[in-house]
């Protein structure tokens, strides 16, 4: 088992996913992630796939 720095260290995007040249987020959002991760191994090289699937921030907007 990769210990979890190893594991964000080696992190691919799957072959059918597309990504913008500069990726634009927005302000920087502090709070808690929900994320799937998948590994597979189809040709000895090792993938993970990281799905976000709730983001929950922690951001006050101040009116």
């Amino acid at each position: 088992m990769l210990k979890s720095s190893e594991l964000l260290s080696d992190v691919m995007l799957a072959p059918h996913e597309e990504r913008p040249a500069e990726p634009d987020f927005g302000a920087p959002v502090r709070g808690k992630l929900r994320v799937q991760i998948r590994t597979c191994s189809p040709t000895g090289n090792w993938i993970v796939l990281v799905r976000v699937l709730e983001i929950k921030s922690a951001n006050r907007r101040r009116v």
